[in-house]
């Protein structure tokens, strides 16, 4: 996909390791099998605690070519908890696993405190800077399509309050990872619906703070990124369920796909590769390692502010 000079660097390095490292892989081994399916379902799972080892964003996409109330029985199963409840991993679910038909995205993301900046003082800056970009950008909005007039009038209200909390040194860090989730999910959304017959696109998000900010603010930011990307938005519908952090999702065995490989991820020691416990190694040897047709993993390096963010595939090989 061509990306323009001034789209977000976050955008860029995710164009340029999809399209130079992975998509040679989809079309040889996913997209020929799935690419005629109109509807779509993301979910994704999230692990920035400081008590793990690596910050992990995961978009587990499914095709709908069953029941999801049925495969989320299937898991439920399988896989009663979330793996931080789980003891071990059972081989059943790991072979389940590897042969469900999803699409998976997991970026493990290092030297991001101050985003683009070196510093706290330019990293708020920025976050101001953008607010009042995407603010400035509601006219334009409306002008394209004044049916939305209204909705759009709402985001200019969450905006606002969303610069106050900044202005006041206060939820950065939750903005920082909201802008990171949406960015990065809703370009790859884009990029499916784009190679795909998609007309229906549904995000369903494990519970998060960044769900808890100015009532699903991410929801918003999320359907901008996918709508810009799109080459024809008015063909592919987006939905989505909001999910904050003390909601009971509908969704969640389904949001089990993308916990586990988020909690295996944040676990590993890419070093000495090596994983604290049981659970994790088996995934990753089971589940993720020799995996080229459905699971992709990636290293996104902000630098500590000193360059652009640069991504790169990590392959697993056992």
């Amino acid at each position: 996909m061509r990306v323009k000079e001034e789209d977000s660097p976050i955008i860029k390095a995710v164009n340029q390791v999809y399209h130079g490292t992975t998509i040679a892989d989809l079309e040889a081994d996913y997209f020929h099998q799935y690419g005629h399916i109109d509807r779509w379902t993301l979910f994704s799972d999230y692990s920035f605690a400081s008590g793990k080892l690596n910050d992990v964003v995961t978009f587990s996409f499914l095709p709908f070519i069953q029941n999801p109330f049925e495969l989320g029985s299937m898991i439920n199963l399988l896989a009663p908890g979330e793996i931080k409840q789980t003891r071990s991993v059972s081989p059943a679910f790991a072979s389940f696993l590897r042969h469900l038909p999803f699409l998976s995205f997991s970026f493990v993301i290092s030297n991001h405190k101050y985003g683009f900046y070196n510093n706290y003082q330019n990293y708020k800056a920025s976050l101001l800077l953008s607010l009042d970009n995407l603010y400035n950008s509601i006219p334009g909005w409306n002008e394209q399509d004044p049916f939305q007039k209204e909705t759009n009038i709402a985001i200019g209200r969450k905006i606002k309050k969303i610069r106050n909390y900044i202005e006041q040194d206060k939820k950065h860090r939750v903005l920082r990872n909201l802008i990171l989730i949406t960015t990065i999910g809703g370009f790859l959304a884009t990029l499916v619906a784009n190679r795909t017959q998609c007309t229906k696109m549904g995000w369903f998000s494990d519970r998060d703070e960044i769900n808890d900010m100015e009532k699903n603010f991410s929801l918003d930011l999320f359907n901008i990124t996918f709508i810009q990307y799109l080459y024809d938005k008015y063909l592919c519908k987006f939905l989505a369920a909001p999910a904050d952090s003390k909601s009971d999702e509908f969704y969640a065995d389904l949001i089990k796909i993308p916990d586990y490989l988020t909690g295996a991820l944040a676990d590993y020691n890419q070093t000495s590769q090596t994983a604290s416990h049981s659970k994790f190694s088996t995934l990753i040897d089971d589940v993720i390692a020799n995996n080229r047709r459905n699971i992709f993993i990636y290293n996104m390096d902000f630098h500590n502010g000193q360059y652009f963010p640069t991504c790169s595939r990590l392959m697993f090989n056992r």
